[in-house]
């Protein structure tokens, strides 16, 4: 079970060159003006989760299939959304660009991939496929303290409007991710309505092939589906300009498991990625065998 919100703010659109001319509008925000004691990150996050009912889906569901709509009024573009996702830790987003086709990207097999109109198609790596595992987890929405590096309160202050707790969430790296040089891809920065209790918004730092982009998103309209409220109008802006997702219906437990098949494309990238880590191995051992063999001739 996860939110929408995080898989939303992470689509790359920012990948393809015909997003990126566009200029994006600046997040205002005003620091608290009177001193206060800040509530902990936890008591927060935990608050928004009892409201949200997530924690209670994560258990009792096994799979989600959300469906809207995607919009783009700066470059005319609207689509239909697609979001699947499992308790085995497994996404599918795809999401229709108009006359341009359909991105798809997910996380599935042990592998992360795109599938872009304009991007191409690849399985991604680094922080990149870190990001989209993350996402991936059927839980992230709980927010687990031992994901976490640190969870923590920054301020009170104001966000598109609203009276607003922030908090700082920094993920702990992956095996084999430098700390320092990742730190940045692994921080969120989140904003929860303080009379409300609801997330209203996020900024993430997301990986992609040409590097690494800021991404704010605004999260309001929530709405019940089955129990469960889920925020139904996403507004994301970053260097490739602003567009809105739109959620119309959120159902559970009706896909099956071929719903998370690999597409043709991206099954044949990871086969070839698999020979090629085989034949690396192999030409590594033989090289380390040839090192330690005694030279011909050599004494006992």
């Amino acid at each position: 079970m996860k939110t929408l919100s995080t898989l939303i703010c992470l689509i790359p659109l920012s990948a393809s060159p015909a997003f990126a001319s566009h200029n994006v509008l600046a997040q205002e925000k005003a620091p608290a003006t009177v001193a206060e004691e800040l509530p902990a990150a936890r008591t927060i996050l935990d608050r928004h989760i009892e409201l949200t009912k997530a924690a209670k889906a994560a258990k009792e569901h096994k799979t989600m299939k959300v469906e809207g709509t995607f919009e783009m009024a700066g470059m005319g573009l609207e689509g239909d959304v697609l979001i699947i996702t499992s308790a085995a830790n497994e996404v599918v987003v795809s999401i229709g660009l108009g006359p341009m086709g359909t991105m798809r990207s997910g996380f599935g097999q042990g592998v992360g991939w795109m599938a872009h109109p304009m991007g191409g198609t690849y399985l991604m790596k680094g922080s990149e496929l870190q990001q989209m595992k993350d996402q991936a987890s059927w839980t992230s929405i709980l927010k687990e303290a031992e994901r976490f590096e640190s969870l923590r309160t920054v301020a009170r202050t104001t966000f598109e409007g609203q009276d607003c707790w922030e908090i700082e969430l920094v993920k702990k790296p992956a095996e084999g991710m430098d700390p320092a040089k990742t730190k940045k891809v692994r921080t969120s920065t989140e904003y929860y309505n303080i009379e409300s209790g609801f997330q209203v918004g996020t900024v993430v730092m997301a990986a992609s092939p040409v590097g690494e982009v800021k991404q704010t998103t605004v999260m309001s309209d929530y709405k019940d589906f089955g129990g469960v409220l889920f925020s139904t109008k996403s507004t994301v802006r970053g260097p490739g300009g602003e567009f809105v997702i739109t959620i119309n219906t959120v159902t559970f437990d009706k896909l099956e498991a071929a719903a998370f098949a690999l597409p043709p494309a991206i099954a044949k990238l990871k086969e070839a990625a698999a020979k090629k880590a085989e034949a690396a191995e192999k030409a590594e051992k033989a090289e380390k065998a040839k090192q330690e063999k005694p030279a011909e001739g050599a004494g006992v």
